[in-house]
């Protein structure tokens, strides 16, 4: 959410809207707590929906929500730019298991991101060491790779750890030591093929 995705906060663009169409009375703040358990593979998609009080298969209620993001402006064109260049394109994302591979399923993303590190399999979220951990031992990277996050707080993260920490989204021109900019993706791929004698191999 942020990079892939639009809105960047989902819980209060997306699923608190989302559960008050269906009747749910839970406050604001329990919804994003439950949310936030959810993330850490606490809870499944199904028992969420229970316990905000929505009725409905947990299948059918995930691919109706994640119906509701968009794919952010240009991202389709750097995966399949990335996939032709040989660019290798992997995820971490603070998400539910669920949720992750139905809105890649929903957007055709399966096949152009591998592998995808989730929070909710994890069981860390971002900026947490574990799940960049998790990433580094399924994704077998060899060599230094490229870490793009809307949040300056995992991008440090991730900087930390020995990756090169671009900083995504509009309002990413501020000067921060040590971190990239990219504004959108056409800059992001110019920031890519820069740097592309020192990313791992595909």
């Amino acid at each position: 959410m942020g990079v892939l995705y639009q809105p960047p906060d989902d819980v209060a663009d997306l699923l608190i809207p989302f559960a008050r169409q269906r009747g749910c009375t839970t406050p604001d703040g329990e919804i994003t707590a439950l949310y936030f358990d959810a993330s850490m593979g606490l809870l499944r998609s199904a028992e969420l929906w229970s316990r905000l009080g929505i009725a409905g298969a947990g299948e059918a209620l995930d691919r109706e929500f994640v119906a509701a993001y968009s794919l952010t402006e240009g991202a389709g064109d750097f995966l399949q730019w990335c996939a032709a260049s040989r660019v290798r394109v992997a995820c971490i994302s603070n998400d539910l298991s669920e949720w992750a591979v139905a809105r890649a399923r929903h957007f055709g993303l399966l096949g152009l991101i591998n592998p995808w590190t989730i929070s909710g399999d994890v069981g860390e979220r971002k900026p947490q060491e574990a799940i960049y951990d998790a990433f580094v031992s399924r994704s077998d990277v060899t060599g230094p790779c490229i870490f793009v996050d809307d949040r300056i707080a995992n991008v440090r993260a991730a900087a930390a750890l020995g990756m090169r920490g671009v900083l995504f989204g509009t309002g990413s021109t501020a000067p921060n030591p040590g971190v990239l900019a990219a504004t959108d993706f056409r800059a992001l791929a110019r920031l890519v093929e820069g740097m592309r004698g020192s990313l791992s191999a595909p």
